[in-house]
């Protein structure tokens, strides 16, 4: 790096601290922006053998949403965009001589069109995969298009001038390219070179689109689509056609500079209309076209509006003339109505010319979605759609991501991107493993509308503040059986036994390694397992290895179902050696080479120069993938390759998981006798009816451990409740403090498991993570009997388990921006401590009374309040007003499902949340159990659902429980009635000489409880009640569940003499 003075130097001007997200990294500074260029300076530290050794290293880096330095160790850091906009204008100005010159050298290269991008495109991913021979002979083509097209051999010349701060070589490769442009300006009298015609076309389009009178205009006050990359100049902006407007706003760090050309450039009328039985269509022809550069439009669309359910309008616009793709109804049906719902919620209306729609909700006539005076673009590859929302609504859903503020969303014009990509998790605020294309608003008041746009294509959701735009596993069999009695003697529950792919025979799915886990010891494991009530998981990687004689492979090739290219030529894809990522992606290998003993040679011909479909390879209007508008193939298949049923990647690419876990549950339907569970990490809509998500390769870090409940949260309201993130995180290495917290946090997860990586973090490691771990692991199992029955009701009712606090307070302005806390249910409010070194947690209690699960002590809300949690805790309470069915504490469900039913009834001070027909002062609770075998159908003939219901008014109390029982069920593994705890249950003073003053008891003067179950006295000894905490406990009630039950309890005095 050199400063201002031109020589090398150690004068560093700081322009900003760049996040990073890397262990090793310490600091990085980035110094200059000049032209295309960042000047960086990265401090980092590197453990070796005599500890931490510090080092710093300058670099430069191409700039991009996300920037990546590679630095010594390929480190990734990352930058905010708006903050290196900022940075890049902080140094305009700058009177460095390199920086006109680079500025210079970056102008005149944008006159020429690199035609080697699809080679190039290869090449990456030639190198991604590890062709190496693949990518030589690309680099060799490369190279030779290079040597017939002078002007891109000087491009590249200059570009690597530039970034060896060669200015010198760099003016004289710059005059070089101007001489040569305007030599054959001169020559041709208007084009150039081929690279240039294409460069001059676009340049026309947009003259003759001005010279047309188009309405086409740049507005900069208003919402902005991004039309460029980071770190893209006015000039280039400009020549794609596009508006450039820089922002030094800090309260908008996100707008782009270089954005879309705005207006109601796109306009339909309504040609004609008619009403069916549901609703009715339309047809629609446009008036008014725009945005050329993205692509031609569908001139006739179809509109379709159905009146489906009193709570659900489906609006579908469609290609009049064409099929296009839509997402299957094999894979997510669409229920079909009969005839137009009655008394719906909401009401359609449209204009005619220009074509706009809008739904309102009929109870308080609030437009909840409104294109009018907004564009309608549908073109091949590019459709939008934008509604104002009200500033005052919380928005929530649009993922899959990992956010870093809060699962609320921002209005901050930055894209929400819908692409599912191999990202980890612990890399925040960027498309992950899923797309779900759900948006939930609440307004001011409580109400809340959802608006799904069912699509499977890539997709970017704009909010602005006024509109949407839219370890590895265990290596042998006998490690896993240690594993297993370490958990056992350490008095840790576990429920299950994953392995990652090590078991497999080379990684050969279906498959079992004969060395290290072969048949007859996994058998002996499996048997031991299912003995203790445990199961075993493996996981299944789609990559099917090339193999002649293997099954899975042959089976693939006779079926002819490998993906193809576009001229029929089966794809190989990359599987790293060794090493896969747990992720259902797909990376099918379709040629047939023999196995030797250093790896893959092919037998045959199998050619790898693949040919693609440069149209959906490099679509005219680019997602923010990865938030650097990355190309669609990165990290993934060709979007151009071909599915066996001649469905293209690009249309197919979100749904793979998806259509993964649906054919794997069918299959095990098909074959087992039990209910299947399958566990995805790609996702789309639809995809919790199948199988339970975990969140994905996240770090041990304490943001992580935050963010785990934002990414639970919003995987719950895009109906996947079955979710959890890896306890403990999975990268990297935790410490005994983070684990402890995270164990405390996670068995509260509604799928709960640690998984990790590289370093071993079972939880039996560290005494205070044991510790932790029991405690909370054990409080889960208790609580499996409610926890089971909110999955049952989510499964028939939908809805959620776990849930942002909004959900069952709507109403409180105060939830809508928590991410820190969550319900289970609606009846259990969990707060964990999410802050190294934190012995207290604050906590925000909703309105009502709520009991410390723990030790029965009570808070009322709302009000926030700062809340004692030492290491190894975490608070949760219990809703007053619900019935909490709960179980034994034991090491296993199946353990614990052998014992009585307890009961947890949670009332509400006297008066306080009135059911109807009580009166004032009494006290109410309800609640519910739903019980199977576990294993069968869900409602089969073995169910039990069993209500409860309890009141108290005055001095006397009952429950009553009421059994829906099929007939002729099985009633064997229905458990008892167990132990019944009333919180709440006050004995109110009687009228008596020796009550003092203000209510309070005499000296010596003994509230206590009698109790009868089905009307015979409960036993005196089995009778328990603390006046002072209000908690009336009566154990043995041995009750019939089947049958139904009646509890009654109420108060007796023992008086002092007077």
């Amino acid at each position: 790096m050199r400063n201002k003075g031109g020589q090398a130097g150690s004068e560093w001007e700081q322009l900003g601290t760049i996040a990073f997200r890397w262990p090793q990294v310490t600091k990085v500074r980035v110094t200059a922006l000049v032209g295309n260029t960042y000047h960086a300076r990265v401090h980092y530290s590197r453990a070796s053998e005599n500890g931490a050794a510090g080092n710093e290293v300058d670099v430069d880096a191409r700039p991009s949403d996300a920037i990546n330095l590679a630095v010594r160790f390929d480190a990734p850091v990352f930058v905010n965009k708006g903050v290196a906009q900022r940075m890049a204008h902080s140094v305009r100005g700058h009177e460095a001589p390199e920086l006109e010159v680079i500025r210079s050298c970056r102008e005149e290269m944008l006159h020429i069109e690199d035609p080697t991008v699809m080679v190039k495109l290869q090449l990456q991913m030639a190198v991604a995969e590890e062709r190496y021979e693949d990518a030589t002979r690309l680099r060799d083509q490369i190279e030779q298009m290079l040597s017939t097209d002078r002007a891109l051999a000087l491009v590249v010349a200059l570009e690597s001038a530039l970034e060896g701060h060669r200015y010198e070589e760099a003016v004289a490769l710059r005059d070089k390219l101007i001489e040569l442009r305007e030599n054959s300006a001169q020559t041709s009298k208007s084009m150039g070179t081929p690279g240039m015609i294409l460069w001059a076309l676009a340049a026309l389009a947009a003259l003759s689109l001005a010279g047309a009178g188009s309405n086409e205009r740049c507005v900069s006050d208003g919402p902005r689509r991004d039309c460029g990359w980071m770190g893209i100049n006015d000039l280039a902006c400009e020549a794609r056609g596009c508006c450039w407007a820089p922002v030094f706003d800090s309260n908008a760090p996100n707008r782009p500079w270089c954005f879309y050309k705005s207006a109601a450039v796109s306009e339909y009328e309504m040609a004609s209309v008619r009403e069916t039985g549901v609703g009715f269509v339309g047809e629609l022809h446009q008036t008014t076209s725009g945005l050329p550069y993205l692509g031609p439009d569908i001139k006739q669309l179809k509109l379709s509006v159905d009146y489906e359910t009193s709570s659900r309008l489906h609006v579908k616009i469609s290609d009049l003339e064409d099929k296009r793709w839509a997402v299957p109804e094999s894979l997510m049906p669409r229920p079909a109505a009969s005839r137009a719902a009655t008394n719906p919620l909401y009401t359609f209306s449209f204009e005619q010319r220009p074509f706009g729609f809008a739904v309102a909700r009929n109870e308080d006539g609030n437009v909840l979605f409104d294109t009018n005076g907004h564009s309608l673009f549908f073109k091949n590859q590019y459709l939008e759609l934008t509604s104002p929302v009200p500033e005052s609504s919380a928005l929530y859903g649009i993922g899959e991501r990992t956010r870093s503020d809060g699962i609320r969303l921002q209005r901050n014009g930055v894209p929400t991107t819908m692409w599912n990509k191999d990202t980890a998790a612990a890399d925040a605020d960027t498309n992950l493993y899923g797309s779900h294309p759900f948006l939930m608003a609440i307004e001011e008041g409580g109400n809340a509308h959802g608006i799904f746009l069912l699509n499977s294509n890539g997709m970017d959701v704009v909010l602005t503040e006024s509109t949407i735009s839219y370890r590895w596993g265990y290596s042998n069999v006998e490690e896993v059986e240690t594993v297993v009695k370490q958990y056992e003697k350490a008095d840790i529950p576990l429920e299950a036994m994953w392995t990652d792919i090590d078991y497999m025979d080379g990684f050969r799915d279906f498959t079992l390694d004969p060395n290290n886990f072969g048949m007859s010891q996994m058998r002996t494991l499996v048997k031991k397992l299912h003995a203790n009530g445990q199961r075993w998981v493996p996981i299944i990687d789609p990559g099917i290895k090339v193999d002649p004689g293997y099954p899975a492979y042959d089976d693939g090739i006779r079926e002819d179902i490998f993906l193809k290219d576009v001229k029929g030529v089966r794809y190989i894809g990359k599987v790293r050696t060794g090493r896969t990522r747990r992720a259902w992606v797909l990376l099918v290998l379709a040629c047939t080479p023999d196995l030797g003993r250093k790896g893959f040679r092919g037998d045959i011909a199998c050619s790898q120069n693949i040919s693609l479909n440069l149209h959906l390879e490099l679509p005219p209007y680019s997602i923010n993938n990865a938030n650097r508008a990355a190309p669609l193939s990165e990290k993934t298949i060709p979007v151009s390759l071909v599915h066996h049923d001649g469905t293209p990647e690009y249309d197919a690419h979100n749904l793979y998981g998806f259509s993964e876990a649906v054919l794997t549950h069918r299959a095990l339907a098909d074959i087992l006798t039990e209910r299947p569970f399958v566990l995805t990490r790609s996702s789309f809509a639809g995809s919790g009816k199948y199988a339970a998500h975990w969140s994905g390769d996240n770090s041990a870090t304490w943001d992580d451990l935050r963010w785990s409940i934002g990414s639970v949260l919003n995987s719950n309201l895009f109906g996947m409740p079955l979710v959890g993130a890896d306890i403990c995180g999975f990268n990297g290495q935790t410490t005994e403090e983070l684990c402890a917290r995270w164990i405390s946090l996670g068995a509260f997860y509604p799928f709960s498991r640690a998984h990790s990586n590289r370093y071993p973090q079972e939880l039996y490691l560290w005494d205070g993570v044991a510790a932790a771990a029991r405690k909370a692991l054990k409080m889960r199992v208790r609580l499996i009997p409610y926890l089971y029955t909110a999955f049952k009701k989510a499964a028939s009712e939908g809805g959620t388990v776990a849930s942002p606090l909004w959900y069952e307070f709507p109403q409180d302005a105060n939830t809508h921006n928590n991410s820190r806390q969550f319900l289970l249910g609606s009846g259990l409010l969990v707060s964990p401590v999410l802050e190294e070194g934190a012995d207290h947690v604050e906590a925000y209690i909703p309105e009502g009374t709520w009991y410390n699960i723990w030790d029965y002590s009570v808070v009322q809300g709302p009000q926030a309040l700062l809340l004692p949690c030492p290491l190894g805790e975490i608070q949760v309470h219990l809703r007053a007003g619900t019935v909490i069915p709960m179980q034994r504490a034991a090491r296993t469900t199946k353990e614990a499902a052998a014992g009585p039913l307890d009961l947890v009834v949670a009332l509400p001070p006297p008066g306080a949340g009135r059911a109807p027909g009580l009166r004032h002062g009494d006290q109410h609770a309800e609640g519910t159990v739903y019980m199977d075998e576990g294993a069968a159908a869900v409602d089969g003939p073995d169910s039990l659902t069993v209500r409860f219901s309890a009141r108290v008014s005055g001095q006397r109390g009952h429950l009553i429980t009421a059994a829906a029982l099929r007939d002729g069920a099985s009633t064997k593994s229905v458990p008892s009635l167990g132990t019944v705890t009333v919180l709440g249950a006050e004995c109110g003073y009687p009228e008596h000489p020796g009550k003092q003053a203000g209510g309070s008891l005499l000296t010596g003067m003994r509230a206590r409880m009698r109790a009868k179950v089905n009307d015979v006295e409960h036993p005196s000894n089995s009778v328990r009640y603390d006046a002072e905490r209000r908690v009336l406990e009566l154990a043995a009630v041995n009750g019939d569940l089947t049958r139904g039950a009646v509890i009654k309890w109420g108060c007796e005095y023992d008086f002092p003499a007077v």
